[in-house]
């Protein structure tokens, strides 16, 4: 065959083998364009049966869309992949590649998928939606939730309500509860009373725990002072006490009621008194009433702000002793498995009932020496008013904090703080500062014992030098007592140790052990103390 008839012959096979091509052509198109149907009628099953052989670009692209709707994000990335191959620069391939391996879990590959899709998509709104979730899954919160706030505002119908949702849920964790609220108001107009509203409006307001908007709790026992007078090293008792040393009943009570609780508003009233009844030392029988009020507020999920009144009456062996008004101001936040920190600023002012004497002066010319009539006595500095100058009655304020860590795998919440408080009162004898650090341990034993250890390290110091001398200075004859000139310092070191356990759901019963010793440079307030003793407490709630 001549070349001529060998070029006619090739031209007749081409003639014969473009209407095939095109006919292939046409039913791809056609099948596709029925898939794309089925797939927006929301029957993607159906869809990828159709397209089950294909190795078109498009379509292949069409059945990853389709299984991802489907949850079958395996599938998804394989026909993702193969459209990919086949097609690189085929429009939003990239995009849902990093939606099925983020499905999947692959994060680094979807992060690289959706850098692909920047320059690749028209689907900006779904871009930014998984950009922000990665960010999320990263608890980068902040770049996550102002993705998933562009992506709302690029195409809300296509990112809403999901969009919303996590946003509503990021504000919340950011703890800016005004722009969470915000985002749930725009879930609710989207999704009505769907499960995303449902879901965070459980997560943003979730019932507050049933409670009893009261409490009583009561508290009796009998314990061991070695030092009810708190003697000094050095001092000698009065004539008409017996010995420092007594048992005593003792009893408390603790009740209060909840009277608000309006939305993130909640607050009540309080009644407290400590009471005791001395063996032997009945002038020291103490009652000390107290009634106060508090205010809540949370800030947040995990953020409270109280503000607390408390007023309080003293009472020993039968006299009025002293009025007491403090004023609070507590914030709480709760870490999480971090634990609690508190911060706490207090203003009090005390109001002594009590009164004075002043001590005897010394009576110039007489140098050194005083003349007190029918009595041999000591005397104090001529000029010094005691009474004055030991007055206690003042004003203070304090600042401090507290955590708490809580140690679930040992049963123990760990606590420490540090509170620095300033105390100015009318005579000098009582302005001081105070640094106090304290540590302690509530740990659950076996057999339900519970076991608390406190322990605090206090250091006051005052800004003058004390009016009470040294007791080996005051002697009889007439003769004056000298002053130190030193400022006084007190360290006081404490540590109390309890160990109770429930009887009953609303009984218990423990033992406990206080001790105490103020270290000071003036010898009538250096002491140290030990109370031990048991008590049984009953709680209602």
């Amino acid at each position: 065959m001549n070349r001529l008839a060998l070029l006619a012959a090739a031209a007749l096979c081409a003639v014969a083998v473009l209407p095939l091509a095109s006919h292939a052509d046409d039913r791809t198109e056609s099948r596709r364009l029925r898939a794309e149907n089925l797939a927006s009628g929301g029957r993607c099953d159906e869809a990828v049966a159709l397209l089950a052989d294909t190795d078109d670009a498009r379509s292949l692209r069409l059945v990853g869309q389709c299984r991802i709707r489907l949850e079958q994000y395996a599938e998804a990335a394989d026909a993702l992949d193969r459209a990919a191959e086949a097609a690189p620069d085929l429009r939003d391939v990239a995009l849902y590649q990093g939606i099925a391996r983020y499905h999947l879990g692959d994060l680094a590959g979807a992060e690289e998928s959706f850098a692909a899709a920047t320059d690749n998509t028209g689907q900006t709104g779904l871009l930014e939606l998984y950009n922000g979730l990665l960010l999320l899954q990263r608890a980068e919160l902040r770049e996550g939730v102002l993705a998933l706030e562009r992506a709302r505002r690029a195409d809300p119908r296509a990112v809403e309500p999901v969009a919303s949702y996590y946003a509503a849920l990021a504000w919340q964790r950011l703890e800016e509860r005004q722009r969470a609220e915000e985002a749930l108001g725009r879930l609710r107009e989207v999704d009505q009373d769907g499960p995303w509203v449902r879901e965070a409006d459980r997560i943003l307001n979730p019932p507050r725990p049933a409670s009893s908007p009261y409490w009583i709790v009561l508290e009796a026992g009998v314990e061991y002072d070695d030092n009810v007078v708190l003697r000094g090293r050095g001092v000698d008792l009065e004539d008409e006490i017996s010995d420092e040393e007594d048992w005593r009943g003792v009893w408390s009570i603790d009740a209060g009621w909840e009277l608000l609780r309006r939305e993130r508003w909640s607050g009540g009233l309080y009644l407290a008194y400590d009471g005791n009844d001395h063996e032997d030392l009945e002038r020291f029988d103490t009652h000390y009433p107290r009634v106060g009020g508090w205010l809540d507020r949370e800030l947040s999920e995990s953020t409270r702000l109280r503000a607390r009144y408390e007023f309080g009456y003293g009472v020993v062996d039968g006299d009025d002793f002293l009025r007491a008004h403090t004023g609070s101001l507590e914030l709480r936040h709760d870490w999480g498995a971090p634990g609690v920190t508190e911060l706490r600023f207090d203003v009090f002012a005390n109001d002594f009932r009590f009164d004075l004497d002043d001590v005897f002066d010394e009576q110039p010319p007489l140098d050194g020496a005083c003349v007190a009539p029918f009595l041999a006595i000591s005397c104090g500095p001529a000029g010094l008013d005691e009474a004055e100058e030991r007055d206690r009655d003042g004003v203070g304020e304090s600042l401090g904090f507290t955590h708490t860590l809580p140690l679930e795998d040992f049963g123990t919440a760990l606590s420490g703080g540090y509170t620095y408080s300033h105390y100015a009162s009318d005579g000098s004898e009582y302005d001081f500062d105070t640094h106090a650090f304290r540590l302690g341990a509530v740990t659950e034993l076996p057999f339900e014992f519970v076991l608390d250890v406190q322990g605090s390290y206090s250091y006051l110091n005052f800004d003058n030098a004390s009016t009470f001398p040294d007791p080996d200075d005051v002697i009889a004859n007439n003769t004056v007592y000298p002053l130190d000139d030193e400022e006084r310092a007190d360290q006081i070191w404490e540590i109390a140790t309890a160990l109770e356990r429930p009887l009953t759901e609303w009984l218990t019963a423990g033992v406990r052990y206080r001790y105490a010793n103020n270290e000071s440079n003036v010898k009538v307030f250096d002491y140290d103390r030990h109370i031990a003793g048991g008590f049984l407490r009953a709680s209602f709630y």
